[in-house]
């Protein structure tokens, strides 16, 4: 496969996520689409790409491999019709807009598409694959996820977060989480959230995990710190080092740069296009909902919440 033929739906805050993101992934822009004819045309300055203002105009286009959805949209049953007549990738870099109850009623999946960019097919994190093969035992895990103005918001970084949490430790049984916003109050759907959120997740065996997340940050940054039977694992985007237990390090590699976020997304895209993500675990997008929206309740109710009641709550709901 020759260059990927890039369609955007984006905001102009982000646009210098998109031409980082381009430049790393070497994929050529055939469209930019926004909510405004203004907006789009913003977007596409400087660009040999059509600008585009309905974002089903832009889904019907024939000539792009994949589309990159930069902001929380709400994809709703009209335009997964769309999605699903239309064989390409879709990266998301927020939830789909809107409640979850709203989200889990659709029948149909967003069709072929995952979040980005997901710390776990970060270049840092695959480094680490080895170790955490041969680790050992899990027993606590330390997440810190955050971003500045222009790279993505709180609803992305927990998403990514729970991901992550899914992949190393399964399901958490209780979430006690709390936010500090600037905005009033806890707002309902997920993609609303705005500001700095912690969080502690317990299993069932008592292993623990804690979340630091934001996106008033002023600069991107993931790490990620795992404790257990083979010593201290420290992961970041472009870095791992293996500690053991007695604090002698086994293994420690960094990327030759430092990775923006753009990058990071190119990153994705070019295993797409190299058909190396079919090896990628696919996220259970319904799932991880869930999990973010078990943090978001608690936020507002300042009460440990469980995932499984509020799953059960949920799907009732829409059955």
């Amino acid at each position: 496969m020759g260059s990927p033929r890039l369609l955007v739906w984006t905001v102009p805050e982000h646009r210098n996520l998109v031409a980082d993101a381009m430049a790393t992934s070497d994929a050529m822009v055939v469209a930019m689409g926004s909510d405004s004819p203004a907006g789009a045309s913003a977007c596409s300055r400087g660009l040999d790409a059509q600008p585009i203002s309905d974002i089903r105009q832009a889904i019907q286009l024939d000539d792009a491999d994949i589309m990159w959805i930069t902001t929380a949209v709400p994809i709703e049953s009209p335009l997964r019709a769309l999605m699903e007549c239309r064989p390409r990738r879709y990266l998301l870099s927020e939830p789909p807009a809107g409640a979850v109850a709203d989200l889990l009623a659709e029948t149909t999946p967003v069709p072929q598409a995952s979040l980005t960019p997901l710390m776990r097919l970060s270049p840092g994190y695959l480094m680490a694959q080895d170790a955490l093969n041969e680790f050992g035992e899990i027993t606590s895990v330390h997440l810190a996820f955050r971003c500045g103005a222009g790279e993505g918001g709180l609803a992305g970084r927990l998403f990514d977060a729970m991901d992550l949490v899914d992949c190393l430790c399964g399901q958490p049984e209780a979430i006690f989480a709390t936010l500090r916003s600037p905005l009033p109050g806890v707002p309902e759907p997920l993609d609303q959230l705005h500001g700095h959120l912690g969080a502690s997740l317990r299993l069932a065996d008592q292993r623990c995990i804690t979340l630091s997340l934001s996106n008033l940050a002023g600069t991107w940054f993931r790490g990620v710190t795992i404790i257990g039977e083979g010593g201290t694992l420290r992961i970041s985007d472009g870095s791992m080092q293996w500690l053991g237990p007695d604090g002698r390090q086994i293994d420690a590699t960094e990327a030759k740069k430092p990775i923006s976020p753009g990058a990071l997304v190119g990153h994705q895209i070019r295993r797409i296009c190299e058909h190396r993500d079919v090896l990628d675990a696919p996220s259970n997008d319904a799932q991880l909902l869930v999990l973010c929206e078990t943090a978001r309740l608690s936020c507002l109710t300042g009460q440990v919440e469980c995932p499984n009641s509020l799953r059960n709550m949920l799907y009732t709901s829409v059955g």
